[in-house]
């Protein structure tokens, strides 16, 4: 699994299902203090992380919204937001590709403005892992999260910057492994195991960067056949993403 993300072993765990994973690492890696408190956030559950800190989040949720007339998320308005917002904000949260859209955001720059005013940072890989390249430990990417059901089977990444980091809210009495399994439960399904064995199996057979190659061509004839075959006078569509 670890391949696909281009991390190291022990940066990888496999474990439980997307949002529980969620929540694990956000009792870990979100820690407000003073005037940083704030989460930057694309769409996520996470209300309820926020009044357990004491925190309204009304005022504690700061949402990355596309322009007017726009359906994606422009790099620079994140980048704006962290540069002008940083200093309140404790923890931003994005997915790697949005859900709706398919867009596939620039996690190398956001990381690392992010970490520029001092944010800890995670990405939602739903919809990005087994289905873009990934380089998240090169990219100094804190955490992780990815679900079970779609392109590549469940787990979370932990960069091992912090494995050694005192101030993480470690299942210390449960396990005091300095990886991510330190953030493991119990024992992971043997049926999703196996699953999760055949899936691999296939993607290390095929490589990401050609299952990457293929799914750009793939959208540009799915373009292409759209724009040359509903052609008229009536608008029937616009394409918003497609890279």
């Amino acid at each position: 699994m670890s391949l696909f993300v281009d991390g190291q072993i022990d940066e990888v765990a496999l474990m439980n299902q997307l949002l529980s994973n969620l929540h694990f690492m956000m009792m870990a890696f979100y820690q407000p203090e003073g005037d940083r408190y704030k989460i930057l956030y694309e769409e996520h559950a996470i209300n309820s992380q926020i009044k357990l800190h004491g925190y309204d989040p009304k005022d504690a949720i700061i949402v990355t919204k596309a322009r007017k007339n726009e359906s994606c998320l422009r790099t620079e308005d994140i980048v704006d937001i962290l540069r002008h917002e940083g200093h309140s904000i404790a923890l931003v949260m994005i997915g790697g590709a949005h859900y709706y859209t398919d867009q596939l955001f620039d996690i190398e720059t956001i990381t690392r403005i992010a970490h520029e005013q001092g944010c800890c940072l995670e990405w939602d890989l739903a919809h990005a892992i087994g289905n873009v390249p990934l380089k998240l430990h090169d990219w100094q990417v804190d955490f992780a999260v990815w679900c079970t059901y779609m392109y590549l089977n469940g787990g979370v990444f932990v960069h091992s910057n912090h494995f050694n980091d005192n101030h993480l809210s470690r299942l210390d009495d449960i396990d005091r492994d300095k990886s991510a399994l330190g953030f493991h439960v119990s024992n992971t399904s043997i049926h999703q195991c196996a699953a999760v064995a055949a899936s691999l199996e296939i993607f290390d057979e095929l490589g990401i960067e050609q299952i990457r190659e293929k799914s750009n061509a793939l959208t540009q004839y799915l373009q292409y056949l759209l724009q040359t075959e509903l052609t008229g006078k009536e608008k029937l569509f616009f394409i918003i993403y497609s890279k």
